[in-house]
């Protein structure tokens, strides 16, 4: 080997729990030295960090080398050990084919020469012996979790947030600030305003990077926050941790983010108070658009519809005709929440024992056929409940609302705002005319507050109704 030679160095380590990349380091520094032994000179070392090589996922930089070595760059390959390159005889196969005519340098297993019969024979009997050794493994880890997971202990990985490294442990400082987003989310601001307010106070996530819409979401999705135990992707049961908020929050939000109607940071935000909330006389949502009469330009309302009939008013005399009627609404309303919510929750517990002890019958006392029956119409009920404990959660978005002047309710964040219009009361908007709904053609109907937990009298809802005409 002459000392033009050009060494390729591939370094790999499967679970960085250091986070600093040590342990690829000290393989590149093993693997220079063996260059310098044989003299040879390191062109580029490729570093595929805290990657497997046996789950199957791709290793961009062992895929890198592997194309420069096609490609006739690389006259010879550095490895700490064999078992770095491939831990599956499917891999080394592709190596072979690839790799096969250059020579490949180990540091603890020698030189491993792929052209010929004999080389390749040690190098498929050392890849089973990786395989065999992972595969090992793997079956060990999944016993463990298995084990872990029928007594509800966490499963390891990175710490999450809201608790502890041990995983058990609530910290405080977190979980107040999860509580506090699913309040809000609950009560109807969007993402993106949560997502703001953390980085702007410098809210970290427990890597100590900043918030982002797929973090934030994934945070509020998790089971454990309520105190459930996941295992390979299905609830199991009870988790041996202290849950930081309810079932019956956890549930409700959710179902607030996995509503198919709901809008994501991929779509239009909505900018204006009353769009896709206010009506045309037609029945369909006004949207916001602009006029210039006379070279001066006006925001108003609009029907998206199209001919005469349709309406389209100014978008500030609309909105301050609302906000009179909404800020009348809170002056009179009674928030009186549901007390619905502890029946359900006893009602759901009773439902899951029931469909546990059908399962431990299953096949001693019941046949499949059975089993199934009951499954199915205990798991229909527990997603009604589920859906009526969402209802009643939802309610949240008046909470706090009642007597607020026009100065607090002005400096709510917006989607706070359309959320309160929208569950107190309805806007129709109609062609204008004089001495009709304030000459603006503005319409404001109280609604059910059953729904949303508060209530208003007939003759205060007649009151209301009465000014709104």
């Amino acid at each position: 080997m002459t000392t033009q030679s050009r060494a390729a160095v591939y370094v790999r380590i499967s679970q960085d729990r250091e986070g600093a990349g040590l342990g690829v380091q000290r393989q590149e520094a093993d693997c220079r030295a063996l260059a310098d032994k044989l003299g040879m000179t390191v062109l580029q070392v490729y570093v595929d960090n805290d990657t497997s090589a046996y789950n199957g996922r791709a290793r961009p930089q062992y895929l890198a080398m592997l194309e420069d070595v096609k490609r006739g760059k690389i006259d010879a390959v550095l490895v700490w050990h064999t078992d770095r390159l491939h831990r599956s005889t499917r891999d080394l196969e592709a190596y072979v084919e690839a790799a096969g005519h250059i020579p490949t340098y180990t540091v603890k297993a020698g030189l491993l020469d792929l052209a010929t019969p004999s080389g390749r024979l040690v190098a498929r009997q050392l890849g089973a012996v990786a395989q065999y050794e992972s595969e090992h493994k793997s079956e060990r880890q999944r016993r463990k979790a298995d084990e872990l997971a029928a007594k509800g202990l966490p499963l390891g990985g990175g710490r999450p947030f809201g608790y502890e490294s041990d995983g058990l442990t609530i910290r405080e400082s977190e979980a107040k600030e999860l509580r506090q987003i699913i309040t809000r989310v609950l009560a109807g601001d969007s993402l993106k305003s949560i997502i703001r307010d953390l980085n702007e106070r410098e809210v970290l996530t427990t890597r100590g990077g900043a918030w982002g819409y797929t973090s934030v979401r994934a945070l509020l999705l998790r089971e454990r926050n309520c105190g459930r135990m996941v295992h390979r992707g299905q609830v199991v049961g009870k988790a041996a941790w202290e849950p930081i908020v309810s079932e019956t929050d956890h549930d409700a939000v959710v179902a607030v983010l996995s509503d198919p109607k709901r809008r994501t940071t991929t779509s239009p935000a909505r900018k204006h108070l009353l769009s896709g909330i206010a009506r045309c006389h037609c029945g369909a949502k006004v949207k916001v658009g602009a006029v210039s009469p006379k070279g001066k330009r006006y925001e108003i309302y609009k029907c998206p519809e199209t001919g005469g009939g349709h309406v389209g008013r100014t978008r500030s005399k609309v909105e301050d005709a609302v906000m009179e009627r909404v800020m009348d609404v809170l002056d009179v309303i009674t928030i009186n929440g549901d007390d619905r919510s502890p029946a359900l929750e006893a009602e759901r517990t009773r439902v899951q024992t029931e469909l546990d002890d059908a399962a431990a019958l299953y096949p001693h006392a019941i046949t499949a056929a059975q089993l199934a029956a009951i499954s199915t119409r205990l798991t229909q009920r527990l997603e009604e409940i589920t859906e009526e404990l969402s209802q009643v959660t939802r309610g949240t978005a008046l909470e706090g609302t009642a007597g607020l002047s026009r100065e607090q309710f002005e400096a709510l964040p917006l989607d706070r705002k359309r959320k309160i219009i929208d569950a107190l009361v309805t806007v129709t908007i109609h062609p204008a005319q004089r001495g009709r709904h304030g000459g603006h053609g503005v319409e404001v109907k109280v609604r059910d507050g059953g729904r949303f937990g508060f209530r208003v009298s007939r003759a205060m809802r007649d009151s209301v109704r009465a000014a709104a005409s």
